[in-house]
């Protein structure tokens, strides 16, 4: 839940109405051919919040693309995509544990860090 006063940094108000996406697990994929391995796009008022994938094989396009999301693990995993770009906005507490990427690079607001 957002203080007082992260709502009104947001302008924004939480209801009923409000989407409130945590506590998911995802195991065991395999992807062949995609477009964007993660694609993911929360609510500043309300992230996305206790992801854990494990034992993803993904195989695509782009890897990531990540909005609003905060606590997301992702581990015994392997990633193989055209792009290996990876942009995240207003994210936090991200962790890739014991994960084989091709190539990766990250843009985090002003910071960029390329892994090979």
């Amino acid at each position: 839940m957002l203080t007082e006063s992260e709502k009104k940094k947001y302008d924004c108000d939480i209801n009923v109405l409000t989407p409130d996406f945590h506590d998911i697990h995802i195991k065991n994929i395999v992807v062949e051919n995609c477009r964007c391995a993660f694609n993911v796009k929360a609510l500043p008022e309300r992230p996305l919040r206790n992801v854990l994938t494990e034992n993803l094989a993904v195989r695509g396009r782009k890897f990531m693309t990540m909005q609003d999301v905060s606590s997301m693990t992702v581990t015994n995993s392997s990633f193989d995509c055209d792009d290996m770009t990876g942009s995240l906005t207003g994210c936090s507490g991200m962790m890739f544990l014991n994960c084989e990427f091709s190539k990766i690079t990250i843009f985090a607001k002003d910071k960029i860090k390329s892994i090979s």
